[in-house]
């Protein structure tokens, strides 16, 4: 069955469970839930591998490219980037400042610009401002969950839902953009095949 002939409705909700999924059974696997974002620096290494289910995929469902040997390191660098300005920012709130909205919505926010960057590599019409302005809006807002985490329950299990919320608006949002892309591409080929 080819995906076109699934209704785009069930095909985005699909993607959309799979990132969730994925998200929380990374997060679960992979961060130290109890000590973040402090201690996210630990004796378990496997946190640095965090990102990696997400960018694996992406390459699967969407990307399928030869240039995924660069996207793939380059997405969990793109996370990391995302957790190191969150955790300039988280500092002053470690230390007694109470609004971690911030800290969490521009690390969502570089994360979301990050991750559309590299996928770019595989499809460079993804460098449209749109996507890009789209992207950081999207990072910042599903990461709300994590601030409110932050502020509210400390609780690992709620951490690990707030990044597959995450997870699940950019790879969604990537999944259709890429798609929109590749269709756009693929008209306009057959627009000009038939000249």
């Amino acid at each position: 069955m080819k995906p076109e002939s699934v209704p785009a409705g069930m095909r985005y909700i699909s993607v959309a469970l799979l990132f969730a999924l994925c998200g929380a059974w990374s997060a679960a696997m992979f961060l130290p839930l109890q000590h973040f974002p402090i201690g996210i620096v630990g004796p378990n290494d496997l946190y640095r591998v965090f990102p990696l289910p997400f960018a694996f995929l992406c390459t699967l469902l969407f990307m399928r490219t030869v240039r995924a040997f660069l996207i793939v390191p380059l997405m969990v660098a793109a996370w990391w980037a995302s957790i190191l300005v969150a955790g300039r920012m988280w500092l002053p709130w470690a230390i007694g400042y109470d609004n971690p909205f911030g800290p969490a919505c521009v690390g969502g926010m570089v994360g979301g610009l990050g991750v559309t960057l590299t996928a770019a590599i595989g499809k460079p019409r993804l460098l449209s401002p749109k996507y890009l302005v789209t992207s950081c809006a999207l990072g910042a807002v599903s990461a709300v969950p994590l601030a409110l985490w932050l502020r509210l329950s400390r609780e690992p299990h709620a951490l690990m839902w707030s990044f597959a919320l995450w997870q699940a608006a950019m790879g969604t949002y990537l999944y259709a953009i890429w798609i929109a892309v590749s269709r756009k591409a693929h008209r306009g080929c057959a627009t000009e095949g038939d000249r």
